[in-house]
């Protein structure tokens, strides 16, 4: 704490001029875990609150312990937190804390210590890494993120980035907004830690407490404390690439056919690539509208072009034919694999694609099992069966 009281006016000034110094929140509530709620179908053409986005989005974040630890402790070639400096400072904290929490708080502040504002991505013009991050003690918030979370990682706690929009960003000082706004428009985006333990996951902004008085405001926010300044969109695992790199694969047209909930799908095609049938997203959401019994399993579909996760499924929501749906114009028969990610009602998802045409296919297991609806195979018909009242099982 000392260290970073030290550092220089020069830094205190950049990170002023740049987050900009926010006013004294009215933090009710602050100090306390993020309270997550039950899943609820949403209307996303519907004004929303940030606060009702925000509670909505982490709605979809499990808590489930052995998921949590299976996916939210990720060692990538980004969040490389065995590395030697990071171990060398996880270390170093762990002499002084004995619990999650203590070492939650310690690191935190060990971030906004050691690390300098950069106004721009470009900025920090190292190569992307939680060590890097560490070693040049400089960066935007997404090196203030990804240092925090790989101290986190090696200290055995899970740990997600989360992508949001501020009150200082362009759009970013609305009071409401509707999802499909939020998800159809690219804005400035922002990042900060949300830490799994004690059976919770608690939040931390170390760049925006990384303002002379906000050090305090910015740990352990309340969603409400959260919300005044804070609109999440995205909510990804650690050290994940925003783009998958891609590459040319070839393809067959599938001879499966469909059944949701008993009933056949006439207008169904797939792709097969490496024996795993692939449909659109647009169709099978028009599928599970058209033929499935079960509305909860419905979903909708957002496409933003410009933006690192251009494709967005919100669940629970009927889907709106466009007219395209089962339109195939397959010229040739190879299309190009990896790319984007698609997120799931907020919650970053990877999955089998490939895109053919301009249109992305997903392997329906995969979707399936970000939707949670079962999917099974009958060889002898060569037919994919869906039961929509089903929970996915692998």
């Amino acid at each position: 704490m000392t260290k970073y009281m030290d550092k220089s006016i020069v830094r205190r000034t950049a990170i002023t001029l740049c987050a900009i110094i926010v006013f004294s929140l009215m933090l009710s509530g602050s100090g306390t875990a993020t309270a997550l709620g039950e899943k609820q179908p949403i209307d996303p053409n519907a004004p929303m609150t940030r606060q009702e986005i925000n509670e909505y989005f982490l709605s979809h974040l499990s808590t489930d312990g052995e998921y949590v630890y299976a996916n939210y402790i990720n060692e990538t070639e980004v969040n490389d937190f065995n590395s030697p400096i990071i171990r060398s400072i996880e270390a170093e904290i762990s002499k002084n804390t004995t619990t999650g929490a203590d070492f939650f708080e310690a690191s935190y502040y060990y971030v906004m210590a050691h690390t300098t504002y950069a106004r721009q991505w470009s900025d920090a013009s190292y190569p992307y890494t939680a060590s890097n991050s560490a070693e040049n003690e400089y960066g935007y918030c997404g090196n203030y993120t990804l240092f925090h979370i790989a101290l986190l990682n090696a200290h055995g706690i899970p740990a997600v980035d989360v992508g949001t929009i501020t009150s200082t960003s362009k759009f970013g000082g609305k009071s409401t907004y509707t999802l499909r706004d939020l998800l159809e428009n690219t804005y400035s985006t922002h990042a900060f830690v949300m830490a799994f333990f004690d059976g919770e996951w608690h939040i931390a902004d170390p760049t925006w407490g990384d303002v002379p008085g906000n050090e305090a405001n910015y740990f352990n926010m309340s969603v409400k404390a959260l919300s005044e300044t804070h609109v999440i969109r995205t909510i990804r695992r650690p050290g994940e690439p925003l783009q998958i790199p891609t590459m040319p694969k070839t393809f067959v047209g599938s001879s499966a056919k469909l059944v949701i909930d008993g009933t056949p799908v006439p207008e169904f095609r797939a792709l097969t690539v490496d024996e795993t049938n692939h449909l659109g997203a647009r169709d099978f959401a028009y599928a599970l509208t058209e033929y499935g019994t079960n509305s909860g399993k419905t979903y909708t579909v957002f496409y933003n072009p410009e933006d690192f996760t251009s494709i967005s499924i919100i669940s629970g929501v009927e889907y709106t034919p466009t007219g395209n749906e089962f339109n195939y114009n397959w010229t040739s028969l190879s299309g190009r694999q990896g790319g984007l990610f698609i997120v799931v009602d907020g919650i970053q998802s990877t999955m089998r694609r490939i895109n053919v045409a301009d249109t992305n296919y997903f392997a329906l297991r995969d979707l399936c099992s970000a939707l949670n609806i079962h999917v099974d195979w009958d060889q002898k018909n060569q037919t994919i069966i869906v039961d929509t009242h089903k929970p996915y099982s692998s």
